[in-house]
Order: C-alpha cells, then sequence, then structure tokens
C-alpha cells in the first residue's frame, strides 16, 4: 500500500491508506484483540460536524494487513498528539459516519506529518547505531 504512488499526493495516498485501515479494522478476523490496550478507541462515541462528508463505500481491493497495522499504530499516536484528529478519522474511515471535509483534511495533513516525523527520528536514530 505504501511507496510512491505516480500523480498521488502524500495526501491522496494517506487517504487511500486509511480506507485501507477502515475496512481492515471493520473486518472481526483483523481487529484488535478487545484486551488489548488500545482496542476501546474503536469503539467510542460519535462527535458530529458541519458541512459533512458522507463517507464511501469499501473499495473491493484487498486488504493490506501490514500497512493498516501501520496506520492504527500512528492513529494511536494520533489520538495523544491530537485526538479531535484522531476522532474525525476514525469516525470516517473506520465509523463510516459523515464529517466536515475540510477538517477531514487538516486531520489526513496531520497524520501525513506525524508519520514524517517518525521516519525522520527512526532515521536519526539509525543513523547513531
Amino acid at each position: 500500500m505504501r511507496g510512491d504512488a505516480p500523480g498521488l499526493s502524500d495526501h491522496d495516498v494517506m487517504r487511500q491508506r486509511l480506507e485501507n485501515w477502515g475496512k481492515w479494522s471493520r473486518q472481526d478476523s483483523c481487529r484488535p484483540d478487545p484486551e488489548a490496550i488500545t482496542a476501546h478507541i474503536y469503539d467510542m462515541g460519535r462527535t458530529r460536524d458541519r458541512d459533512e462528508e458522507a463517507a464511501p463505500e469499501d473499495l473491493p481491493v484487498p486488504i493490506d494487513g501490514r500497512d493498516a497495522d501501520n496506520i492504527d499504530g500512528y492513529l494511536c499516536q494520533l489520538r495523544t498528539r491530537s485526538p479531535a484528529y484522531f476522532y474525525r478519522l476514525r469516525n470516517y474511515f473506520y465509523k463510516r459516519w459523515p464529517v466536515n471535509r475540510m477538517s477531514l483534511d487538516e486531520a489526513i495533513r496531520a497524520l501525513c506529518d506525524m508519520e514524517q516525523d517518525n521516519h525522520a527520528v527512526r532515521d536519526r536514530m539509525r543513523g547513531r547505531a
């Protein structure tokens, strides 16, 4: 799922990855262990936004479980950094609830930025090893 997609921005690629994560997280066989510390994020309540955009239906493409698991980890980090962004992404891509388009785009950008920050830290750590 990750990689260079010709003609797509980082934002567009992240949106596709979030679609994959949402589909993955709605599958009972792939859903995280309910006893896990982060599993409760899948069952939290809904907040409403104005100017909501309806969530699209799942695309008939295979699920990339490894990438979805990576996105799941990033979302757990985002929940502690920016809960409002986390809830927008969770509500739209997992719960399939409509959300405000502008706030959804902001949340996707925040997740892209956080992923880039994580990669920068990882690269610095590997350079010191």
